[in-house]
């Protein structure tokens, strides 16, 4: 399992498909926003009769994102054999995550990819995530 630390607005990119973005830090939860391809599921795992709704797909959102509101612990399942795990929401506005996903499968922070969404460059910093 990868662990990253990160702050509201940052980005992880799985796959080169599949976008997890910290929405809101909390004191103790995150808002956490999920966007991947039509034909990938997404699950939250613990929620009541979560094997009875179906599996998210983007374009239910008009944003693309489904958004769930995590506390430590919580899980998310992608398909493909992925997984996201909140371990920790600090005061301080930051997240630890944890990403489970197979050997071969790429896990970017999104300023590590080039440029971002509104074409800017990414600046090398030491900046968790």
């Amino acid at each position: 399992m990868l662990i990253l630390e990160g702050t509201e607005e940052q980005e992880i990119v799985i796959r080169g498909d599949i976008t997890v973005k910290v929405l809101h830090v909390g004191s103790r939860r995150a808002s956490i926003g999920f966007n991947a391809p039509d034909d990938v599921g997404i699950r939250r795992r613990g929620l009541p009769n979560s094997e009875d709704i179906p599996s998210h797909k983007p374009h239910e959102n008009p944003e693309g994102m489904l958004v769930f509101t995590m506390r430590p612990n919580d899980i998310v399942d992608i398909d493909g054999g992925i997984t996201v795990l909140v371990r920790s929401v600090r005061k301080s506005g930051k997240i630890k995550m944890g990403v489970d996903a197979p050997s071969d499968t790429s896990i970017l922070r999104r300023e590590l990819i080039g440029e971002d969404r509104e074409g800017h460059k990414p600046h090398r910093s030491r900046e968790r995530f």
